[in-house]
């Protein structure tokens, strides 16, 4: 924001204008008592503003991040994606103009029940949730969404409206676009539809496999399935997570996540500190999961086209 004065560096010094009373800095307005109509030929007569809102009011975003398919950041930005990897550098290419590298940082909100879909997010790295939230202020988890997928999908069945919050659960990167670009070249791009349409299909899976999971499996073997599947969804065997949001992955109270993850910690599969998880015998968190992982990952498998 500009004041009442401009400040410019001349040879070192310092040097100030005063703007007269009532003049405002706001480009393209000007007021009764102005001695100069400001912004009126910005670039010759105020340079050294020009410098400023170009230096202080215009950093944007760098949305063309990945703007060119075959540079070194687009190419790794795709495949680190499985979903993007999957469909041809053409569909791609398509795409890319459009893709906009964002962080995600933990608890961002992306979408509430009932808000139209602005946006689908594919994470590189990191977990999004969609959560439902009760009337009694319970919140327990429906889906999560790492680097096998996309965030927003329910667009491509012409669902337009969100159901669920969704929410960053494990910081991280992704690649946004918006739904309505997303759209427009979707019919140019056969196989992302396709795979679009089975990655629905496999996150519907996901969805009931998790639903009968929780009735039938033990809090230990269903905290060892959750802790697989962000373990496959971050860079590296350490990640974040609070005991508050795994109590409510898993649908249980604190205390019982607690529990779950001392037996874990004894047994010397992870470490569990000040709400930092570190995966130490990733084999046996594997032997300690239920079925429901294997099962879960061999459908994304298939509807991305990479199961052997």
């Amino acid at each position: 924001m500009l004041h009442d004065e401009n400040r410019q560096l001349k040879g070192g010094r310092e040097s100030r204008q005063e703007f007269p009373a009532g003049q405002k800095a706001a480009c393209g307005e000007s007021y009764p008592n102005s001695r100069v109509r400001f912004c009126t030929d910005f670039k010759r007569n105020h340079a050294h503003l020009r410098t400023f809102f170009e230096r202080e009011l215009c950093r944007l975003p760098d949305t063309q991040a990945v703007a060119k398919l075959y540079d070194r950041r687009g190419a790794e930005a795709k495949e680190a994606n499985k979903l993007l990897a999957a469909i041809p550098d053409s569909e791609f290419d398509l795409l890319a103009p459009h893709l906009e590298r964002v962080e995600l940082r933990l608890k961002d909100v992306f979408q509430e029940p009932g808000q139209s879909i602005t946006h689908l997010h594919f994470p590189r790295h990191g977990v999004i949730s969609a959560v439902k939230e009760f009337l009694d202020g319970d919140i327990i988890e429906v889906a999560t969404i790492g680097n096998e997928g996309v965030a927003g999908n329910s667009v491509v069945l012409d669902v337009h409206v969100c159901g669920n919050r969704v929410l960053v659960q494990v910081p991280g990167e992704a690649l946004r676009i918006q739904t309505s670009a997303l759209l427009s070249v979707l019919d140019r791009c056969p196989r992302l539809r396709r795979i679009l349409l089975r990655y629905s299909q496999a996150l519907f899976h996901q969805v009931a496999q998790t639903a009968a999971c929780n009735r039938a499996h033990t809090v230990d073997e269903r905290c060892a399935r959750w802790l697989l599947m962000t373990h496959d969804r971050v860079l590296g065997n350490t990640f974040l997570l609070t005991q508050e949001f795994l109590a409510q992955m898993l649908g249980v109270h604190r205390p019982t996540v607690s529990l779950a993850a001392r037996m874990l910690q004894k047994a010397g599969i992870i470490t569990y500190v000040r709400g930092q998880v570190t995966i130490l015998d990733r084999k046996a968190l594997e032997d300690a999961s239920c079925e429901c992982y294997q099962l879960i990952i061999s459908q994304y498998e298939i509807a991305l086209g990479t199961k052997s």
